[in-house]
Order: C-alpha cells, then structure tokens, then sequence
C-alpha cells in the first residue's frame, strides 16, 4: 500500500466583469481565511470492512488511507505537510473517526 495519497485543489473559480465581457479566471485561495481564521484541519475517517482507514479532510482535499490507525496518525501529517508545502501548516489537525453500527434487536 503507498505511503499517502494527497489530490488537491488550491484554486477557486472567480468570475470577473470587464467592459461587458465576463471572464472566468482560476484566483489561489488561502485555506487559512476562508475557515473562519480557525487555524485547525478536521479529518473524518472511516474503517473499512478490511480494517484498515481512510481520511478524508472536510475543507480541504486531502485524502489519506492506512492499514492501522497508527499509520493513519502518520499519513494524515505527512500529507498535510505535502498539502501546505509552500504556506503555513495549520496548527492542529483533528481526526474524527466516525463508527457505523447496526444492532439487531433479539
């Protein structure tokens, strides 16, 4: 299994008016200001019937797997350093690991 996987996308589309003419134009955003100042990445993982995890970060993408949660903790970092290379690192990242359940009433 590959160490860490990051797909990202650091640019919104903005669409500017000209002398009547509209043009469409990618503009960088900052991950930083749109977050309401808060300087934290929240990460949702799941466990797969394998049992191993997937991350997925709710206002980035950012996307992550691992065999053990361990390895997750580790991925998840070396992704977001991947992720903000060139810009300041958020100061915490919060993994919420999310359970699915199903009882069967006897």
């Amino acid at each position: 299994m590959p160490v860490s996987h990051v797909i990202a996308v650091k640019t919104m589309p903005v669409i500017k008016v000209k002398k009547g003419a509209l043009k469409l134009v990618l503009v960088p955003m900052n991950p930083m200001y749109y977050s309401n100042g808060m300087n934290e990445l929240i990460f949702e993982v799941t466990q797969e019937s394998d049992g191993g995890f997937v991350a997925e970060c709710l206002t980035e993408s950012i996307f992550t797997q691992a065999d053990t949660w361990d390895e997750m903790r580790r991925n998840v970092k070396e992704a977001v350093e991947a992720y903000f290379f060139d810009q300041p690192r958020p100061a915490v990242i919060r993994l919420h690991l999310m359970r699915d359940e199903v009882l069967v009433p006897a």
